[in-house]
C-alpha cells in the first residue's frame, strides 16, 4: 500500500476547494451584503444544512458585530396553529436570554382602553407594570396566554412588544426554516417587525421550499430581498462524498446522475451505501433497476428508493400519475402525454416542476442527456433519475402493460415504438423479437448505443426458446453495445445470459471481454475476468489474440509492467496473423507500436505503426482509440507536432461522432484538449476539456483521464484552483482504480500548478511521486508525460539540490538529438537554466533561456515560450537589467494574452506590476480597478456581471487577475489592499 506522504495535506486541501464549501461561502457573502436573505430550493437541496452553516458563521464573521441566532422550524400542518411560530420564537429568545428592552408604553397602543382590567396588560406611564417590571418577551407570551381572539389593538401591542425584543437586545439573526408552513398570524408579526429594525441589529435567513421566487420570504423581508437558490451538488462534490466513506470513485457519475445533485438523496446514498462498496479486485455486478432505467451501477439502496417515492407523494395523486407515464416513457414530451391519455399532461408538469420534482430541460447539464431519453420539445426532465424509477416503481402490472402499449401506439419514432411494443410483450414473440433488434440497429446507427444495448436484451428475452442460435446472437450483440456504451451493468446482464445458456466458444470469451471494456480503467477488477476468457479461448488463436490484446491494455493502464504489456501486444499480433484477421492485427499492432514508443524504442514504434497502417483497416472498425491513425495523433502529440496533431484528430472526429461510442469521443476530445492547450488555444482546450468531463460523466466511465484533462486546460487557460480541484480527484480515483498511468499524469499536473502558484515543496513531493511511478512501471520514453523540467524547477527551489542535478543528470543520457525529444529538450534547458540562476551563473542562465525560448518558438508552442521568457525576466531583474526584465516580461504577457492563457497573463502581469513599483490601486486597469471596488463593497458576481453588462465568467477572469496583480487570495483581502 501506498504511505502518507508530505503532499496529501495539500491534496486533499486541493479536492476539497469547491463544492458544499463554496455553496456556504456564496450564501455568506450575499447574507453579509444584505443582513437579510432568503435561501430557496426543492425538497431535498439542503435548505436546512445550509442554514445550520451560515448560523454557525453568524456569532464569529470577521468585521461583524457578534450575534445570537433565534431559531423557528416550521413543519407541514404548523400553519394551521396560530400564533405557533411566535410562541416558538419568543420561548428561544427567553432561552438564549435575548429578551432585554421595556415592554409597550400606553401611548405607543392604539387603544389605551384595550388591556383595561387585564393585569397582565397594566403597564404605567413611565414603561413599568403595576405589579413587576416584565421584559417584552414575557408581555408577549402572557397575552398570547389569555387571549384567544387578539383583536387589532392586541396584535399592535405583539407588533410593539416583539419590535422593542428586537431593537433594545443584543445584534440578532432571526433563523427561520421551511417559511411556507408559517401560520398567518405569525408571519404577520414577525414580518412587521423585520421591516422596522434595522439589518445591523436583526438579521434574518428565511428558507423557503420553492423552485422559483418565495412568496413568504419575500413578504417577510420586505419584498424584494436577496435570494440564494441552493444549487445541486456538482459531481466532484459528489465523488468527494463518496471517496469520504470509502465507495469508489467510480461510482461517483452513476450516484450524482440517480441522486440528480439532492442532498437529501444523496445524503441517504452515502450513508447506507457504504456497505456495498465492493472489495479490490471484485467483480460481482450489482443488480440492474428494472423499468426504463439504463444500466445504472451500482444500485441504489432502499432508503433512497424510499425518499424518493415520499419526494413524489408530496404532489397529488393525479400529477403522480402523469409523472408514472413520463417515466415508462422515458420523456416528459407534452404532446406524447396527451396522446397517451393524460389530458392535463401540461398543468401536472408545471405542477411537478414547481415541486422541485423536474427541472426545465434548457437548464439540463450537457453530460446528463444519456441517463433519461428525452424527445425533441420535451420541456421539463426529472430533477434525478430517483425519481423516475420511483414513479415506474408504483405502477402496477397490469397498468404498466397498458401505458406501454398506449406509448407504442402513440410514439413519435420506430425505435420509440419498438421499444414500448416489446416492454408491453410479456410472451416469447419472434415477430416482436424481430421488430425490437431491427430497432436496434436504428439506434446504433444513430449513435444511441444504450438504446441499442436495451432493444438487443429486449430481443433476446423475446425470442421464443426453440430459436436458442438466434438469441445468444442478439445477446452477444446487446454484450458488445453496452461495452461500447460504457455500461457494466448492462454488459454484465447480457453477459451473465450469455454463461448461463452456454454460448459458444467465441461468444463466451467475448463476452467476458466486454466485460473488461466497460470496467474502464479498473484493472483490479479486470484481471480475474481475463483469467477466464483466456482459459475458455484454449488453443484458437483468433480468441486467443483478442484476449492478449486486452491483456496489453490491461498492463499499461496499471503502469507496473510495460515490457510485460509488449509481450501481450506481439503475442496477439502473432496470433492475428495465424487467424488471418487484419482488423485484430491492426489492433495487435498498433498496439505494439505503442508499447515500443512507451519503452523508449522511438523508431521501432513508427516502423510498426507504418505496418499497422500498411493494412487500412478503417478506425470505425476497430474503435477510434484503438486505431493505428489515432496512435499516430498521439505519436505527433509526444513529439510536439500540434498542427499535425490537430488535423489527424479533427479527421477521426466524425467516425467517433457517427459510432456514438463515448470512450472514443472521450479520447479524441481530451487529446485535442491537450493539442489545443499547447499551441495556444486554450479557450479551445477548456471547452473540449469540460465536453470530455460531461460525457464521462454521462457515460459512467473512469473519472480519471477526464479530470486530468480538465486539470491540465485548466492550468493554462483557466484558473490555478480549479486545475488543483481537478488534479487532485483526477490522482484519487486513478489511485483507487489502480490505474497507474492516470495517476502519474495527475500528480504531474498537480505538482505543476504547486510549483507556479508557490507552493514548491509539496510540488516537489507531487512529482517525485511522478518519478517513483515512472521508475516502477520501466517506462523509457521522457516525451510521453513532459513531468521532468517541471520536477528540476521545483526541486531546485525547494532546496532539494542533489534531486534536481541527479534528474537533470539522468535526463541528458536519455534524451538525444532525436526530433521527437526538442520540446523536452527546451524544457530541461530551462529549467538548467534555474540552476544557473540560483548559483548565481546569470549570464549563462540568460543564454540557455533564449536558446529554450527560440526552440518553443520553432515549435508553435506559445505558452511554453512565455513561460521561459518569464524566468528570463527574473534572471535579467536578479541582474539588475530593468529594461531586458521589462522586455522579457511584456513579450511573455504578449505570448500569454494571444493564447487566452489567463492564468499565465495574470503572473505577467504581476511581475509587471512589482518591477513599476506602483500603488496597488495603480496596479489595475480602469475596467479591473472598477470591478474591484464592486468585490469590495460586496457586490456577488452575478451582481458584478449585471452592474457591468458582462458575463459572470468574465468577472470570474478578470478577478482571478486583479487578485494575481496585487497578490492576493480572498475577498477580505482585497478590501484590506485597496484601502492600502
Amino acid at each position: 500500500m501506498r504511505g502518507r506522504t508530505s503532499a496529501d495535506g495539500e491534496f486533499e486541501e486541493c479536492a476539497a476547494g469547491d463544492g458544499w464549501a463554496a455553496v456556504v461561502r456564496g450564501a455568506a457573502s450575499l447574507l453579509r451584503r444584505h443582513g437579510r436573505l432568503a435561501v430557496t430550493g426543492p425538497w431535498g437541496a439542503g435548505k436546512s444544512t445550509l442554514l445550520e452553516a451560515l448560523a454557525e458563521r453568524a456569532p464569529v464573521q470577521e468585521g461583524v458585530t457578534p450575534r445570537r441566532c433565534l431559531w423557528v422550524t416550521a413543519q407541514e400542518g404548523d400553519a394551521d396553529v396560530r400564533y405557533g411560530a411566535l410562541v416558538q420564537l419568543l420561548s428561544a429568545a427567553e432561552a438564549n436570554g435575548c429578551e432585554g428592552g421595556t415592554p409597550p408604553r400606553p401611548q405607543d397602543r392604539a387603544s389605551a382602553s384595550a388591556g383595561a382590567g387585564d393585569p397582565e396588560l397594566e403597564v404605567d406611564p413611565s414603561g413599568g407594570s403595576s405589579g413587576s417590571r416584565r421584559p417584552p418577551t414575557t408581555a408577549a407570551v402572557q397575552l398570547l396566554r389569555h387571549i384567544a381572539a387578539p383583536s387589532p389593538s392586541h396584535r399592535l401591542t405583539l407588533r410593539l412588544a416583539l419590535t422593542r425584543m428586537f431593537s433594545e437586545g443584543p445584534p440578532l439573526l432571526l433563523v427561520i426554516d421551511g417559511a411556507q408552513w408559517l401560520d398567518p398570524d405569525s408571519a404577520d408579526l414577525i414580518g412587521y417587525a423585520l421591516r422596522t429594525v434595522p439589518p445591523a441589529q436583526l438579521g434574518a435567513l428565511v428558507a423557503e421550499r420553492t423552485s422559483g421566487r418565495p412568496p413568504v420570504a419575500a413578504a417577510l423581508l420586505g419584498g424584494h430581498p436577496a435570494v440564494f437558490p441552493v444549487p445541486p451538488a456538482d459531481l466532484t462534490e459528489t465523488a468527494a462524498t463518496c471517496a469520504r466513506i470509502g465507495l469508489p470513485v467510480r461510482w461517483a457519475a452513476a450516484v450524482h446522475r440517480h441522486c440528480g445533485g439532492h442532498r437529501a438523496l444523496l445524503d441517504a446514498w452515502v450513508r447506507h451505501g457504504s456497505a456495498r462498496a465492493p472489495t479490490p479486485g471484485a467483480t460481482a455486478a450489482p443488480a440492474v433497476p428494472s423499468g426504463m432505467t439504463v444500466g445504472l451501477s451500482p444500485a441504489p439502496p432502499r432508503q433512497v428508493r424510499e425518499l424518493a417515492a415520499a419526494w413524489l407523494a408530496s404532489v397529488p395523486s393525479d400529477v403522480v400519475e402523469t409523472l408514472q407515464v413520463a417515466a415508462l416513457a422515458g420523456t416528459c414530451d407534452v404532446d406524447l402525454l396527451r396522446h397517451s391519455g393524460r389530458r392535463r399532461a401540461e398543468d401536472h408538469l408545471s405542477h411537478a416542476f414547481d415541486a422541485g420534482l423536474l427541472l426545465a430541460d434548457q437548464d439540463r447539464d450537457r453530460g446528463q442527456g444519456q441517463g433519461q431519453a428525452q424527445a425533441h420539445g420535451a420541456p421539463y426532465r426529472f430533477a434525478a433519475t430517483a425519481l423516475a424509477d420511483a414513479a415506474a416503481a408504483t405502477v402496477s402490472h397490469d397498468r404498466r402493460t397498458a401505458i406501454h402499449r398506449a406509448l407504442a401506439a402513440c410514439s413519435h419514432g420506430p425505435v420509440a415504438r419498438a421499444l414500448h411494443a416489446a416492454l408491453a410483450q410479456e410472451t416469447p414473440d419472434p415477430v416482436v423479437a424481430e421488430e425490437t433488434a431491427y430497432a436496434a440497429t436504428l439506434a446504433h446507427a444513430a449513435g444511441e448505443r444504450p438504446r441499442a444495448a436495451q432493444l438487443l436484451l429486449l430481443a433476446a428475452r423475446l425470442t421464443p426458446a426453440d430459436r436458442p442460435r438466434v438469441r445468444l446472437e442478439r445477446f452477444a450483440a446487446a454484450a458488445e453495445q453496452a461495452a461500447a456504451a460504457g455500461s457494466a451493468a448492462l454488459t454484465r446482464r447480457a453477459a451473465d445470459r450469455i454463461m448461463a445458456e452456454h454460448g459458444t466458444r467465441a461468444q463466451r470469451v467475448h463476452a467476458l471481454l466486454a466485460v473488461v471494456d466497460a470496467t474502464g480503467q479498473d484493472t483490479a477488477g479486470a484481471r480475474p475476468l481475463l483469467a477466464t476468457a483466456r482459459r475458455v479461448a484454449a488453443d484458437d488463436p483468433e480468441l486467443l489474440a483478442a484476449v492478449e490484446l486486452r491483456a496489453a491494455v490491461q498492463a499499461n493502464i496499471s503502469g507496473e509492467d510495460h515490457a510485460g504489456a509488449l509481450h501481450h501486444a506481439e503475442a496477439a499480433a502473432a496470433l492475428a496473423v495465424r487467424a488471418r484477421n487484419s482488423p485484430l492485427e491492426a489492433a495487435a499492432l498498433t498496439m505494439t507500436a505503442r508499447m515500443r514508443r512507451v519503452l523508449g524504442r522511438v523508431d521501432a514504434a513508427a516502423t510498426v505503426l507504418d505496418r499497422a497502417l500498411s493494412l487500412a483497416v478503417p478506425p470505425a472498425r476497430l474503435g477510434v482509440r484503438n486505431s493505428p491513425q489515432y496512435l499516430a495523433a498521439r505519436h505527433a502529440v509526444f513529439d510536439a507536432r500540434p498542427a499535425e496533431a490537430r488535423a489527424l484528430l479533427l479527421q477521426l472526429l466524425p467516425v467517433a461522432e457517427e459510432s456514438g461510442e463515448s470512450e472514443d469521443l472521450v479520447d479524441l476530445w481530451r487529446s485535442l484538449a491537450e493539442v489545443d492547450a499547447g499551441r495556444g488555444a486554450c479557450g479551445d482546450a477548456l471547452r473540449w476539456a469540460d465536453r470530455a468531463v460531461d460525457l464521462t460523466a454521462a457515460a459512467g466511465l473512469s473519472p480519471g483521464p477526464a479530470w486530468y484533462t480538465a486539470a491540465l486546460a485548466q492550468a493554462c487557460g483557466g484558473r490555478h484552483d480549479r486545475a488543483l480541484h481537478f488534479a487532485a480527484h483526477a490522482v484519487r480515483a486513478s489511485r483507487e482504480e489502480e490505474d497507474a498511468l492516470h495517476t502519474a499524469r495527475g500528480l504531474w499536473v498537480l505538482g505543476a500548478t504547486l510549483l507556479h502558484t508557490g507552493r514548491v515543496a509539496s510540488a516537489a513531493a507531487a512529482l517525485a511521486e511522478v518519478a517513483e511511478l515512472e521508475s516502477r512501471s520501466g517506462a523509457a520514453d521522457p516525451t510521453v508525460l513532459r513531468w521532468q523540467g517541471d520536477a528540476v524547477e521545483a526541486f531546485a527551489l525547494s532546496g532539494r539540490t542533489r534531486e534536481a542535478q541527479g534528474l537533470l543528470e539522468t535526463m541528458q543520457e536519455r534524451v538525444g538529438p532525436h526530433p521527437a525529444h526538442a520540446a523536452l529538450r527546451a524544457a530541461l534547458t530551462r529549467a538548467r537554466a534555474l540552476r544557473r540562476h540560483l548559483d548565481g551563473a546569470g549570464d549563462e542562465a540568460a543564454e540557455l533561456l533564449t536558446d529554450a525560448a527560440e526552440v518553443f518558438a520553432r515549435l508553435g508552442l506559445p505558452v511554453e515560450e512565455g513561460r521561459t521568457h518569464l524566468l528570463r525576466g527574473r534572471v535579467e531583474r536578479r541582474r539588475r537589467r530593468a529594461a531586458a526584465a521589462r522586455a522579457a516580461w511584456e513579450t511573455a504577457r504578449s505570448l500569454f494574452s494571444d493564447a487566452e492563457a489567463h492564468p499565465w497573463s495574470a503572473l505577467a502581469e504581476d511581475h509587471l506590476s512589482h518591477l513599476t513599483g506602483r500603488a496597488p490601486g495603480q496596479l489595475l486597469t480602469e475596467h479591473e480597478l472598477r470591478l474591484a471596488e464592486l468585490v469590495r463593497t460586496g457586490a456577488t458576481n452575478q451582481e458584478a456581471a449585471q452592474q457591468m453588462f458582462i458575463s459572470v465568467k468574465t468577472v470570474e477572469t478578470v478577478l482571478s487577475r486583479v487578485y494575481r496583480k496585487l497578490g492576493i487570495r480572498s475577498r477580505t483581502q482585497l478590501a484590506a489592499a485597496l484601502t492600502a
